[in-house]
């Protein structure tokens, strides 16, 4: 993980996880001792179809919303208008709150509402960046989570579990992003094909949702290659030579590598605690 963040590449971390313990578990305990049905059913089609109908949804996405209004132009416009209060005989006029949607062109949003009233694309992008995040960590922190259980049960300590480990893995997550997660996040933002505000918001929206009822239904997935093919389904939807092909085959090389050189260095790993411990 480290290696492929210094060179900006998004791999999956669920990748990493699965390959080093299948290695492990292979080298410790022979290949029996895998339950490879449940590996095949539950993490192997989860993490290959994924990326594939975030693909697929993301191009339908934007085939639909592609005669929506220009995202640089749209703005949605919340504000109190008076109604008319009481019967014919008062004929009285009061302001009661009332919610007035308005789509217009920036420039006009601003020259009748204040900016403050206003909510536009690039506000919504926010958002869906936000609720992005939130279900990765739904279904990113318990993966990393389940190893720290794990060793606490094989320590002897039983059933009992250690109330500050979501804290303990989504603290370092944060620091981890702020500290040397730029690379990547100029790959995805920059480096596949440019993207706008609505392109972006279509594209958390398709991340959140799938991650999202990935977590539901209790599938680990990979919010890095959910949220890169949706990315990537922006390239492939525009004209020919908006996406650079070569990070995008660096990605995808990237992808393939993950399970089997996180398997070996989690073994190697294995190996030298073997002989450091006998």
């Amino acid at each position: 993980m480290l290696i492929a963040t210094r060179t900006g590449l998004p791999v999956s971390t669920t990748h990493a996880i699965v390959g080093s313990l299948a290695g492990v578990a292979v080298v410790a305990y022979g290949p029996q001792a895998v339950r490879w049905a449940t590996v095949v059913q539950k993490i192997a089609i989860p993490l290959v179809a994924s990326p594939l109908v975030s693909l697929a949804r993301m191009s339908l996405l934007l085939r639909t919303f592609r005669r929506a209004p220009a995202a640089d132009r749209a703005c949605v416009v919340v504000e109190p208008a008076p109604v008319l209060a009481g019967g014919p005989a008062l004929a009285a006029m009061v302001s009661l709150p009332q919610a007035r949607l308005v789509v217009a062109p920036s420039a006009e949003c601003d020259a009748t509402t204040p900016r403050a009233l206003s909510v536009r694309l690039e506000h919504l992008h926010w958002f869906s960046s936000g609720l992005t995040s939130f279900t990765r960590g739904l279904n990113d922190a318990p993966k990393i989570a389940a190893l720290i259980l794990g060793a606490w049960a094989l320590a002897g300590s039983g059933a009992q579990r250690p109330q500050f480990v979501f804290l303990a893995v989504e603290l370092p997550m944060v620091a981890g992003s702020l500290v040397g997660g730029r690379r990547v996040t100029a790959v995805l933002a920059e480096g596949v094909t440019k993207m706008d505000h609505r392109e972006g918001l279509l594209s958390n929206a398709t991340t959140a949702a799938l991650v999202g009822a990935g977590t539901i239904f209790g599938l680990p997935m990979s919010t890095t290659h959910i949220a890169s093919s949706a990315i990537i389904a922006i390239g492939l939807n525009r004209k020919t030579g908006q996406t650079n092909r070569k990070t995008v085959r660096d990605m995808i090389l990237a992808w393939v590598v993950t399970i089997p050189v996180s398997a070996l260095l989690g073994i190697l790993v294995f190996a030298i605690g073997r002989l450091c411990t006998g």
